[in-house]
């Protein structure tokens, strides 16, 4: 669901050729949809925002 790309590698002319391949290429692009849909977690941001709140509240008590 995603290209990782060496930060020492990359620059704006690599990003640029990375989504370049990648809009010429719509099949790749759904497959990527695909996976990232299917690692998904629509609760996470509540789920951390629960874990905080529950870590303030054992502080306090």
């Amino acid at each position: 669901a995603a290209l990782l790309l060496p930060q020492a590698e990359l620059t704006a002319e690599q990003l640029a050729k990375q989504l370049q391949s990648l809009l010429q290429d719509p099949d790749q692009l759904w497959k990527m949809a695909r996976f990232a849909r299917q690692c998904a977690s629509p609760q996470a941001a509540l789920n951390v925002a629960q874990k905080c709140i529950d870590s303030a509240r054992n502080r306090a008590a």
